[in-house]
């Protein structure tokens, strides 16, 4: 039994835990890294979140909701050239 009392969310993958997950939560984390630190466990999984880091005019599940549903994955090279071509083209005229 290897016990491990703080790990990255990578280190993580592949792993199901025993029992419970505490996971500290910061505003670095997207859907993929919640994802991978939320479903390590069997039993429960316990979200610890800095006040601090959410600010004052924001409610906590608020803050999470908006947090989890961004996707900050990198595009890759072919997909930005493709995106600025689309936009430098001229709407075609409809005759």
């Amino acid at each position: 039994m290897t016990q491990a009392y703080a790990m990255t969310v990578y280190s993580s993958q592949g792993l199901t835990i025993d029992g419970d997950v505490f996971l500290y939560y910061t505003s670095g984390m997207d859907r993929a890294n919640t994802y991978v630190a939320c479903s390590r466990h069997k039993n429960y999984c316990h979200l610890f979140i800095n006040d601090k880091e959410i600010g004052d005019n924001q409610s906590r599940i608020s803050y999470l909701k908006e947090q989890m549903s961004t996707d900050s994955y990198p595009s890759l090279a072919i997909e930005y050239v493709e995106n600025k071509s689309k936009k430098n083209r001229e709407p075609e005229m409809a005759i």
